[in-house]
């Protein structure tokens, strides 16, 4: 599948997070979203990776709560903004604080 997706155009790469930032960064990219899961979000805020979040909870689609960040992974954040979405949905806006 690679070949592929080469072929048609799409550039493929092999790295980890913190490839993909450097691999960005050399390309003049000045932000890079993460929609992800518990596990590659952890894995973004422990690299050390992400500045902000922006977070939308939406009781409907996502039945309930759900972790953010897998295990004890803790976040400290400053300049927090609630976005109300709808009466049920919200988003949160924050920077994370650097240790």
């Amino acid at each position: 599948q690679r070949g592929e997706l080469e072929r048609r155009g799409v550039k493929v790469l092999n790295a980890d997070l913190a490839g993909v930032v450097e691999y960005l960064a050399r390309g003049k990219y000045l932000a890079l979203l993460i929609e992800a899961g518990s596990r590659v979000n952890q894995s973004a805020f422990q690299s050390g990776l992400v500045d902000k979040v922006f977070f939308t909870y939406a009781p409907k689609i996502l039945g309930g709560v759900v972790s953010l960040i897998a295990g004890e992974t803790r976040i400290h954040l400053h300049d927090v903004k609630l976005h109300q979405i709808t009466p049920d949905e919200f988003a949160v806006e924050a920077y994370v604080v650097r240790s």
